[in-house]
C-alpha cells in the first residue's frame, strides 16, 4: 500500500483529519451526544471517502483477474482476502479520528466503544458491495470517455444499485437497532444489534462475492 498509493494515504489522512475538525465546529460543546453524533459522522462520511480513494481491491486488479482466478484457493476466501487489508486500513483510520474527536472533548461516553466496534463491519459491507457490483458488471474507465452518453449512463445505473443495496443494508440494521432502542435496549445494545445485523449481512456479501468471483469470466469484454 505504501509502495502503491504513498501520496494517497497522506491526502486521506489529512482528510480525516479535516472531518475531525469539521466535526468539532459543527457539534458544538462536549456533551456525549455530540461526542457520539459526531463519531456516526466520521465513520459514515470517512467510509465513504476512503473506499472510493483508497481502491486495493478487484476494481485496480481488473488486468490480473486471470491470475487471481488461477489462485488455488476457494473464491470466497480469495474475496474476503482481497478485501481485508484495505478494511483494516479504513477500519483503523476511521477509529483513531473517532477517538481523536473524543480526545478534543475530553469526554469519553460508554457508547462509543460500541460505535467503534460498528465500523469495521459497516467498511466491509460497504466495500463487499462495491466490489461484489463491479464483479458482475466490472467497467474499464479509459481517459476521454467518462463523459460519454453510454459511459455515464452505466455508471449512474451502478452508482443507483449501490445505493439500493447500501439503502436495505442500512435500513436492516438500523431498523433493528431503533426497535432496541425502542424496547428500552439502551444505546450501546442498540449500536451492538446493528453491528450484528451488518456481521450478518457481510457474511452474505463474503458469499456472494465468492460466487461472483467464480463465475468471473476473464475472456469477457472488459
Amino acid at each position: 500500500m505504501l509502495r502503491k498509493a504513498r501520496g494517497t494515504l497522506l491526502i486521506s489522512g489529512a482528510l480525516v483529519s479535516a472531518i475531525v475538525i469539521a466535526t468539532r465546529l459543527m457539534f458544538e460543546g462536549d456533551s456525549e451526544q455530540s461526542v457520539l453524533a459526531a463519531g456516526a459522522v466520521i465513520a459514515g462520511f470517512g467510509t465513504l471517502y476512503l473506499c472510493a480513494g483508497l481502491r486495493f481491491d478487484f476494481r485496480e486488479d481488473l488486468d490480473r483477474m486471470d491470475v487471481v482466478r488461477s489462485w488455488p484457493m476457494a473464491p470466497w476466501r480469495v474475496f474476503l482476502a482481497t478485501l481485508l487489508p484495505e478494511v483494516a486500513l479504513v477500519s483503523v483510520f476511521l477509529t483513531l479520528a473517532i477517538l481523536a474527536r473524543a480526545a478534543l472533548s475530553g469526554v469519553l461516553p460508554p457508547e462509543l466503544a460500541a460505535l467503534v466496534g460498528a465500523v469495521a463491519p459497516t467498511v466491509l459491507a460497504w466495500v463487499s458491495i462495491d466490489n461484489l457490483v463491479f464483479l458482475v458488471w466490472p467497467q474499464r474507465m479509459t481517459p476521454g470517455t467518462e463523459g460519454l452518453l453510454q459511459q455515464a449512463g452505466r455508471s449512474m445505473l451502478l452508482m443507483l444499485l449501490r445505493a439500493l443495496l447500501v439503502g436495505v443494508a442500512g435500513g436492516l440494521a438500523g431498523g433493528l437497532a431503533w426497535l432496541v432502542h425502542f424496547a428500552g435496549g439502551g444505546l450501546p445494545l442498540a449500536i451492538l444489534s446493528a453491528a450484528l445485523v451488518l456481521v450478518l449481512l457481510c457474511t452474505l456479501l463474503v458469499f456472494l462475492g465468492g460466487e461472483a468471483l467464480g463465475r468471473f469470466d476473464v475472456a469477457r469484454d472488459r
